[in-house]
């Protein structure tokens, strides 16, 4: 006989894990602000006589807990409540935080109920408690275990304070690390001697006391210690020498640009996964590992949530690029004294910029009989540009030599004007500039406002087009393609990336305007609008520092090889998107809260060593999942 109403708040593994456990025992609401499929808040709250919460509560950047969701998830049940509720917090939260919400709200009965749940087999873990905790007054807390004694008849039960609820939750997680971290040490050690660590282990745990849960080296994920929130190789990350770089080649002590400054990184890490995501917003990715934990938009604040956990209903944040390379000086010495046209010293000017830009689109150099030749090739009617290429050159004390072709290639006649300089200086030049050689590998440094103009307005002129009111330039360089992504966003101009990193589109009819400004061949025409109203963007939302951008793709993918990095100020841009620190914090949280009330959390304090040592072992290189010596190293 169902006559308990429970409502839901929260429907992530734990809500959901609940509502299995007493589907046939109980009237069941369930509201999550995420999730239009189920009930109202105020239909939920009403309806229920006990409401249980279960939303994110991440660590802040200080250390300190973020409690904005749960304050937003009890705020809300207390506005819709119509008659006293009991409301039972099942988050994890620092000891004396659901006394506070007793004290705020005295009109409504407050529980903590900690969870034990693992996310994979959360359902079956609910069903087969091997302890329930209550903690709060006891007339409450008695009424709670009434309604899970007509589920849990035989499980042991323990009700017990607020505080003493709370603290046990994190004693369980914070002594999982600890056993990880012993279990990891004892594998050193077995391996010193020789011994397969299986042995030891079954021998150890047989007596029956010690029990085998978090024994496994590695464990579950196939990798050693605990977390390691990661994304994929090839994310670029932004370093404060203003280059894009790999997620892979970031090292310990690297200065990266994380939405407001460049923050230090103090470790690194790499594992095996078995799945990944891939969450898109305006051709922008962030594909990691399904626990990566992910900053997003929602209700008018940033939030921390895993990467499974996205949909297309979120939106991501891109910052503005912090000021980037100005006054560039190019020093290279001449290297024998005998080159006629040589500058030892240069600062480029906006027409050489152009012609890097024309470069980038059309352009390629190489060693041609023991010549340093840099060639530009431009279409049949675009000899203008073959001619600006060869007045920038004369600029410069360089000769261009210009010719029209005619070829009879694989796929028919092909008619170009080419233009060719044979330059050491100007080779030496481009290959300090990391310009690339060919279409393929093409990159650019990312360059102040003034000079990113010139730059991509000879690109555009060479390798874009205008059409129906949309601009889009193509590369073969998905690196290039970044690298212009990013000089964009600094001019204001947020563009969609296309066909898997190789072509950038600008729709919006204001940056539409101020792109064709910057390129000779595109005219900017209002008539083309069939309205003077400039209607807002569906997918993006410009800030005062950065924009939002809808997420319009979740992909589930197969496992590959992650890496991890953790900042100071636990963020970083990722693929120029806001993202959230990679290792966990749970351990850190309850050493903090202790030192802050003036206690001493050494243990905790000394598994987070540990766990940064077991991942720096030599034989570990040869194993699945294993994090590379030369590629996790704490701070020193």
């Amino acid at each position: 006989m169902v006559d308990f109403n429970l409502g839901v708040i929260g429907f992530g593994f734990i809500g959901r894990a609940l509502v299995h456990g007493f589907n046939s025992y109980a009237n069941i609401k369930i509201y999550d602000k995420y999730d239009n499929n189920y009930d109202s808040i105020e239909d939920t709250v009403k309806c229920s006589d006990v409401i249980f919460v279960g939303v994110p509560t991440p660590m802040s950047d200080d250390g300190s807990q973020d409690l904005a969701s749960m304050d937003d998830a009890v705020a809300e049940v207390v506005t819709y409540a119509d008659s006293r509720k009991i409301i039972v917090l099942r988050s994890t939260i620092i000891p004396g935080t659901t006394r506070t919400y007793a004290k705020k709200y005295p009109q409504h009965d407050f529980v903590f109920f900690p969870e034990f749940l693992t996310e994979k087999t959360a359902n079956l873990d609910f069903i087969n408690p091997s302890r329930l905790i209550f903690g709060g007054e006891p007339k409450i807390t008695a009424k709670i275990v009434e309604v899970f004694k007509t589920r849990f008849k035989h499980t042991q039960v323990f009700e017990t304070t607020w505080e003493a609820a709370e603290l046990v939750k994190y004693v369980s997680n914070c002594f999982s690390a600890v056993k990880i971290a012993f279990t990891n040490e004892v594998y050193d050690m077995a391996a010193f001697i020789g011994v397969p660590y299986d042995d030891i282990r079954d021998m150890w745990i047989s007596n029956g006391w010690v029990g085998n849960m978090h024994t496994d080296v590695p464990g579950h994920d196939g990798d050693r210690g605990y977390g390691g929130k990661c994304l994929v190789a090839g994310t670029k990350l932004m370093t404060s020498d203003r280059e894009l770089v790999n997620i892979e080649d970031i090292k310990v002590g690297d200065l990266v640009f994380d939405g407001d400054d460049f923050t230090e990184v103090t470790k690194v890490g790499s594992r095996m996964v078995n799945s990944t995501v891939k969450v898109v917003s305006r051709g922008r990715a962030i594909h990691g590992s399904e626990d990566h934990i992910h900053m997003i938009y929602r209700d008018d604040r940033l939030i921390e949530i895993e990467l499974k956990d996205v949909t297309e209903d979120d939106y991501f944040y891109i910052p503005v690029p912090p000021k980037l390379l100005t006054d560039l000086e190019i020093n290279i010495l001449n290297p024998n004294n005998k080159k006629k046209v040589w500058h030892d010293s240069y600062r480029p000017t906006s027409t050489f910029y152009r012609l890097i830009g024309l470069y980038l689109a059309e352009g390629c150099s190489g060693i041609y009989s023991k010549q340093r030749e840099i060639y530009w090739s431009f279409g049949p009617h675009e000899e203008k540009l073959a001619d600006e290429v060869c007045t920038i050159l004369k600029e410069l004390d360089l000769n261009g030599y210009k010719r029209f072709q005619v070829t009879d290639g694989t796929y028919g006649v092909s008619r170009c004007w080419i233009v060719r300089c044979r330059s050491m200086w100007l080779y030496e030049v481009f290959s300090y500039l990391s310009l690339g050689n060919r279409a393929s590998n093409k990159n650019v440094p990312l360059l102040d406002n003034r000079s990113a103009r010139s730059v991509i307005s000879g690109w555009l002129e060479g390798d874009g087009s205008y059409f129906d009111n949309t601009i889009e330039g193509y590369s073969d360089s998905q690196s290039l393609i970044s690298s212009i992504d990013t000089m964009l966003l600094s001019l204001g101009i947020n563009a969609v990336v296309m066909k898997k990193g190789k072509e950038l589109r600008v729709s919006t009819r204001i940056q539409v305007q101020e792109l064709a400004a910057l390129v000779n061949r595109f005219e900017f025409k209002n008539d083309n609008y069939k309205t003077d109203t400039i209607y807002a963007s569906p997918t993006m939302k410009e800030l005062d520092f950065g924009w939002l951008t809808k997420v319009n793709g979740v992909k589930r993918l197969p496992g590959e090889c992650v890496f991890s990095i953790e900042t100071k100020s636990h963020r970083y841009v990722a693929n120029n998107i806001l993202t959230h620190n990679c290792f966990p914090k749970d351990i850190k949280a309850i050493y903090n809260w202790a030192e802050s009330n003036g206690l001493t959390a050494d243990m905790c304090k000394m598994a987070d060593v540990i766990n940064e040592r077991v991942r720096d072992v030599e034989d570990w290189n040869d194993i699945k999942g294993a994090t590379s010596k030369n590629n996790y190293r704490k701070e020193d």
